[in-house]
């Protein structure tokens, strides 16, 4: 595979160094306040409640957020997300658990339980903007390469 070990010595080298620039690369974690609904049989107006996601925790699939209440895995919800993009999508509970918070950081609204949930897609064009979704949020807003 290698044909002379300088080779391989330029390989280590190189691969370190990706690695380093990737770590020195500037990350900025986004919070956004959001809605979430309960889609429940017979329940057209169930109330709304407060969500936080974090926008790092968002992917063409599914994301992370923090609720005020525990959620039963294979629910059903509606997220509506109004920043930095207006967003509604429907997605179903994959993982919900009390999450211990031990941060400095104050907030008026506390969200004790931490939420997986994978989007229900209701036709490819919906799939292709989410995956559009997230890349604009990727490029404009996490990594710092829109001016500000």
């Amino acid at each position: 595979m290698w044909q002379s070990p300088n080779q391989r010595v330029r390989a280590i080298a190189n691969a370190r160094k990706r690695e380093r620039d990737r770590l020195l690369q500037p990350l900025h974690f986004r919070r956004v306040e959001a809605e979430l609904k309960l889609l429940t049989a017979g329940q057209e107006n169930s109330p709304s409640m407060p969500v936080r996601v974090i926008l790092n925790d968002l992917s063409p699939k599914g994301m992370g957020m923090f609720v005020v209440q525990n959620l039963i895995s294979g629910q059903e919800i509606l997220i509506t997300l109004k920043e930095p993009k207006a967003l509604t999508i429907k997605a179903r509970v994959i993982a919900c658990q009390e999450y211990e918070n031990e941060s400095h950081i104050l907030s008026p609204k506390t969200y004790p339980y931490r939420m997986g949930v994978r989007f229900i897609f209701d036709s490819p064009e919906q799939e292709q903007e989410i995956q559009a979704f997230c890349d604009e949020i990727n490029r404009d807003y996490l990594y710092g390469s829109k001016a500000a």
